[in-house]
């Protein structure tokens, strides 16, 4: 069952890719936009966390520190909320690619929005879903050292954008592994083979 998760998730994944992309890229290309101070003087942020809340290095200080992780911390949230709505469209990936057809991101998006029919848990769908979770962690944490590595390389004015969209990559691919995994291990009870959306 995994190998085949593996196969499907692979064969699937730049479907699976866009899916995730069109929740995290905007944003996270927003927080690093407006907070794109922050992301300019990352490499003295330890020096600004003992400085006064008072002193500030560039217009950053301890507060915008603060806002900068406590905004991240709700795009997280509002990131794992629609999560499920992410499985569910990754499921109607699946459900077309086994039917012989192909469907695009809108589509899976539509059809994850709408009421849908009920799934089931697969036998041992807990293994499933760790390895699913473990390989987009693996993912997810590979990709981001490399994009954070090329951030560096830009300008502080436009690091921003490396950072955003860095991420932004590093999570949707992690992600993309993970929603197919669970995707496959809740699939919908009898499926049809092919329903094109209106």
């Amino acid at each position: 069952m995994v190998e085949r998760c593996y196969r499907m998730t692979l064969r699937n994944f730049s479907t699976l890719f866009v899916i995730v992309a069109a929740i995290v890229v905007p944003l996270q290309l927003a927080h690093a936009f407006v907070f794109k101070d922050v992301i300019a003087t990352r490499g003295f942020h330890d020096v600004i966390e003992s400085y006064p809340r008072y002193r500030l290095v560039h217009g950053v200080g301890r507060d915008q520190l603060d806002a900068a992780t406590a905004v991240g911390w709700v795009i997280v949230a509002i990131e794992l909320v629609l999560l499920p709505l992410a499985v569910r469209a990754a499921r109607r990936v699946f459900e077309i690619d086994g039917g012989g057809g192909v469907t695009t991101a809108p589509d899976a998006w539509a059809a994850a929005v709408r009421r849908g029919r009920t799934a089931r848990w697969e036998r041992g769908w807990i293994g499933i879903g760790v390895v699913g979770l473990v390989s987009g962690v693996v993912v997810g944490l590979l990709l981001g050292f490399i994009t954070r590595s090329l951030s560096d390389l830009l300008s502080p004015s436009w690091a921003w954008t490396g950072v955003g969209l860095g991420n932004a990559v590093a999570l949707s691919a992690g992600a993309a592994l993970t929603i197919g995994f669970f995707a496959l291990a809740r699939p919908a009870k009898d499926p049809p083979p092919f329903e094109p959306i209106e």
